[in-house]
């Protein structure tokens, strides 16, 4: 996987962005997780694009770019999975708890992964992220 792909893929988060922006307008200032969503979800965007854009950007590195976007993506999901799970009654759903520990260990992972990259990735191998020899000449 090339690092250019953390540029597609903050394009996405931001399109979609504007896309929900478009079609729904833009929320109340009462609906405080509707813009804490959107913020989290566009700083994500932002720093997936840069980190796929350059190497280095100041003195952070790409790959912290791209962990504290993973991080902040486990954060939302986190506030928009399972917090939302505990409001449900307990007699409407009996499978809430399987749900909450399923999206725990998934938002954990990523929250961990993203740790790991700000850290400098002592877990994963950065070369697969790398640009080629074609791509490092641009």
């Amino acid at each position: 996987m090339k690092r250019h792909w953390f540029l597609e893929l903050g394009s996405f988060l931001i399109i979609g962005q504007l896309v929900v922006l478009v079609a729904f307008g833009l929320p109340a200032l009462s609906e405080l997780s509707t813009i804490a969503t959107f913020l989290t979800t566009s700083c994500a965007g932002i720093l997936f694009m840069i980190g796929g854009i350059r190497r280095q950007f100041k003195r952070v590195t790409w790959n912290q770019l791209v962990g504290t976007a993973d991080f902040l993506l486990g954060l939302l999901f986190l506030l928009s999975v399972v917090f939302p799970l505990w409001n449900i009654p307990m007699s409407e759903s009996s499978i809430r708890p399987l749900l909450a520990v399923a999206a725990i260990g998934g938002i954990m992972s990523l929250m961990l992964i993203g740790i790991d990259w700000i850290r400098g990735c002592h877990y994963s191998n950065f070369s697969s992220y790398e640009y080629d020899p074609i791509h490092s000449r641009r």
